[in-house]
């Protein structure tokens, strides 16, 4: 995990957002701790809901694939557009003693991102004649690496 970089408190959903979409950030990123982005990843309704099924399966390990819904956007809390951002994500909780080590695993592509967007199926491929398109040029796919300890 050498080639990860580690992100700072000041990095949120839209610094990564803005990175990828200009393809000025690096490619993997690694939020460990007590990061902004982890507690709202932890926050969120998918997550928690993941969470207690691997609390009531009483295994020590355990992989998951989170889809941020409808249901997400009306009960996550005003400001947190983290799990949004992310859209569909896997996370593994791991059993360490009392506590349980969760790792939240991201990556978007363009076509991943504007994939499902209405209207975008067709998006156009980047050209070197325009400058509208030689910004999305650039983007790449992008991996951010969340590690964190829930209670």
């Amino acid at each position: 995990m050498y080639d990860y970089k580690h992100r700072y408190l000041n990095v949120n959903w839209a610094t990564i957002y803005d990175e990828w979409r200009d393809g000025t950030g690096p490619e993997k990123s690694i939020f460990e701790g007590y990061h902004p982005a982890n507690g709202w990843i932890e926050q969120n309704l998918a997550f928690q809901e993941k969470l207690a099924a691997f609390n009531e399966s009483g295994l020590s390990k355990k992989k998951y694939d989170v889809n941020f819904t409808l249901w997400d956007v009306i009960t996550t809390p005003e400001g947190d557009n983290q799990a949004q951002m992310m859209g569909s994500y896997s996370v593994s909780f791991y059993k360490l003693g009392d506590r349980i080590l969760s790792l939240a695993l991201d990556s978007k592509s363009r076509k991943s991102f504007y994939y499902h967007l209405r209207g975008i199926r067709n998006w156009p491929s980047p050209c070197n004649h325009c400058s509208q398109h030689q910004r999305y040029s650039k983007q790449t796919t992008t991996y951010q690496r969340y590690f964190f300890f829930t209670e």
